[in-house]
């Protein structure tokens, strides 16, 4: 029986062991809440990649075998104080919020999760949460399904 704590520590650990966005995302973290005060004071390198579980239902095949699904947020931070535009869509030199958004997709459409056999994991949207004149969130929703028994 998988815990959403376990998923969410699967998807970042699946985002950190990715070579490229290791490369230049200098935080991986678990998220306290959605709260953008909170989020300011967790987010204290950039680029940074947290995760926070949004929901989840369930479904049973019988009364002992639950299959979960689970709805995730891969909340990327990004920040550039040469130009907003730049935070956003990156340069030629950095990686900007969507190139960041389109690497987390890419691994978890990969599926290469650790310590957790999921069922399914994909991306289903992605959204500007926030951009301003500091830093820029973007969130990529995933779901993933799981069983228990």
């Amino acid at each position: 029986m998988y815990k959403v704590s376990e998923i969410e520590n699967a998807i970042l650990e699946a985002l950190a062991a990715d070579d490229t966005i290791a490369s230049y995302v200098r935080a991986f973290m678990p998220l306290p809440s959605l709260d953008e005060e909170a989020l300011k004071g967790v987010i204290r390198q950039f680029p940074a990649i947290g995760v926070i579980s949004q929901g989840g239902t369930y479904d049973y095949a019988s009364s002992n075998v639950q299959t979960e699904t689970g709805s995730f947020l891969i909340l990327c931070f990004n920040r550039n104080l040469r130009s907003p535009v730049a935070m956003v869509r990156g340069t030629e030199d950095e990686k900007g919020l969507w190139d960041l958004v389109d690497d987390c997709r890419r691994v978890i459409l990969a599926g290469n999760f650790e310590d957790v056999n999921l069922l399914e994991c994909i991306a289903r949207r992605r959204m500007l949460l926030f951009a301003g004149e500091h830093f820029a969130v973007a969130a990529l929703e995933v779901e993933a399904q799981w069983r228990n028994l």
